[in-house]
Order: C-alpha cells, then structure tokens, then sequence
C-alpha cells in the first residue's frame, strides 16, 4: 500500500519491522523499488532475499527480467534465465515473453529468438522438470544446453562476466554449473577464469570451494589469494584467511594494499586486536607499503570492536590529513556509543 502511494520509506519501515519475510514479502518490495524506477535497490533487495535462504519464484524472476530490461543488463538477466530454468519455473507464454523483452532491449536479438524458438519446439516441456539438485535429469541437460548456447560461454572473458554475476547475485548452484559444464570444457583453464572462480566461490560462502580452486591454478598471483582472504573473513574464518595469508608469503607472493585491508578486516571481525596490530606493522615494515586511508579505518574498527577505545583515538589523530576523515569518525563514534563512552 505504502509504495504504491508513492512512500518508499514507510513501506521499507514496514517491511524491517516484520519478523520474517517470505516470498510474498520479498516480491512486494521488490516489486515497490521496480515501480519507483529504483532498480538497483531492485537488485540489492534480490540478493539479500536469497542470502536470508528464501527461494525465488516466478513472480521475482519475471521482476528482476524487468530490471534487466530497464537497465540493459545482459549478463546478469542470463544469469535470470538460467536461474529460471534451474529452478524448474513453468515458462508459460508471460515469462517467455519477459524474458524475450529482455534479449531484445539488451540488443541480443538472437538470444531473442532463441527464446521465441526454444517456446514454440518444446511447449510444456520444462514445465514439467523438477527442481531437484541431487538428480537434475532433463533440467541439468537444459541449463547445460542455455549456458554453451550463449555467446558468452565461448569464450574466457564471457566465462568471467558470467562468474561475476554468479558472485553478485549469489548465485552458487549457477556458478557451479558453469563451472562444470562450460569453464571446463570450453575455456581454457587460465589465471583470469581461476581468479573469477575463486572470487564467484569466496563470495558465495564456499570458501572451501575457492580454495581447491587456488590450488588447482598453475598461476596464482596477489588477486587469488587476496579474494580467498576476503571471503574468509566476510564468513568469519579468520583462521583461515590468517593461513591463506601465510600461504601466499610463503609462495613468494607479495601482499598488496588490498590484502592488508582485508586481512585486518578479519582481525577486526574476530577481536584479534593483537595480530591486528602485528600486521600493520608487518604491512609498513617488511612490505613497505604506506597505509591508505582504509587501512587506518580497518584499524580503527579493530580497536573500537575490542573496545579500546584510546588505541582508536590515537590511531584517528594520525590519519594524514589527505584521507576523508568523515568515515574514521563516524566508525569510532559509532563504538563510543556502543561502549557507553
């Protein structure tokens, strides 16, 4: 009611206050952000409506192709049908003609008529597929087919573009089929797709996924370590990134600024203040690498989680003036108050 009268606010005010949410109440929101041309808030609501583990159904595919259309993303409202045909969705008449809307307005007119042509060959067909994962039969045959039909299948930087949306959307089931049905037989198996497999598992939480990746690349670099170390901290496996860390010096691998910062993300995260600290210093010491603004930030959180709050300080008043301050405040405001300081 709220948005279609025009109050976004009130109507996320509702939707926060709801204890659960279903699909019902996903689709709402959704549906409300499409309706006031907010499509990237769109997209944002989708992801974490599948990060909270509940499943899409038709009506929240047939929105985000909607998106799609709006915004001319053409890798990810692939991503849409591949999802939509994993998921054994009845493709009647409307959500084939959403999803050709979508081919024609990203220009892809042959993925168009592929759809229109794919409609009027197999009728009811997948209608009728089950979306079982332990047994994916005809389905696995059809998403197989889609993924090596599409133009962007053939080739390394289309393999990669199909990861990153995999990895945007957290789309792991998809990301796994690409990964054995197209990545392994029709790329080659080089550091630019190891990296974008890597980063489509860490993001998705298959952290050991990632890893066994890694270690299958011939060719690693400070990339492929650094976005196995982020996914671990982001899933609160701190003792995992810290090994990583280890791995990837040892390796001969040098540590880049973004390592650091993620590294001292998943000290901050764990309340591993000390080895925190360790780090910093091994980061301006044996690496020789000047901080940046983000690491003072990452170090400020780490201490303000830890509720040192003098160590904070001490590390606010040092950030050169040539770093926004707006954010650094505001992170060690933020724990004074939760330490009723």
């Amino acid at each position: 009611m709220y948005g279609k009268c025009g109050s976004m606010r009130d109507a996320l005010a509702v939707f926060t206050s709801v204890a659960q949410h279903d699909v019902i109440t996903w689709n709402t929101l959704i549906a409300c952000y499409i309706l006031h041309k907010e499509y990237s808030k769109a997209l944002e609501a989708y992801t974490k409506m599948q990060e909270d583990g509940t499943e899409p159904d038709d009506v929240t595919f047939v929105s985000m192709l909607q998106v799609c259309s709006s915004l001319m993303l053409l890798v990810y409202g692939m991503l849409i049908h591949a999802c939509i045909i994993l998921a054994g969705i009845n493709m009647d008449i409307y959500v084939n003609s959403c999803l050709f809307e979508m081919y024609v307005k990203c220009e892809s007119f042959e993925d168009g008529d592929f759809v229109r042509g794919s409609s009027q060959r197999k009728d009811t067909t997948i209608s009728n597929l089950t979306p079982t994962m332990n047994s994916m039969g005809s389905q696995d045959e059809e998403l197989t087919s889609f993924l090596l039909q599409e133009s962007l299948a053939g080739s390394v930087n289309g393999c990669c573009k199909l990861l990153k949306a995999c990895s945007i959307m957290n789309a792991l089931d998809i990301g796994r089929h690409v990964h054995c049905n197209v990545v392994e037989t029709v790329c080659d198996f080089d550091m630019q797709v190891g990296n974008a497999l890597v980063d489509m598992y860490a993001k998705c939480g298959s952290i050991q996924d990632a890893y066994s990746v890694l270690c299958k690349m011939q060719k690693r670099d400070a990339v492929t370590w650094t976005t196995l170390i982020s996914g671990s901290g982001h899933y609160m496996d701190y003792q995992f990134a810290v090994q990583c860390y280890e791995e990837m010096v040892k390796e001969g691998i040098d540590p880049v600024e973004t390592t650091y910062v993620c590294l001292l993300t998943a000290c901050s995260r764990a309340g591993e203040w000390k080895e925190g600290c360790r780090y910093f210093e091994s980061m301006m010491k044996q690496h020789e690498l000047t901080p940046i603004s983000d690491h003072f930030y990452c170090m400020i959180d780490l201490f303000g989680r830890s509720g040192k709050l003098i160590e904070a300080d001490d590390i606010l008043q040092t950030i050169p003036l040539s770093c926004p301050g707006v954010v650094a405040y505001r992170t060690f405001l933020n724990h004074c108050k939760s330490h009723k300081n």
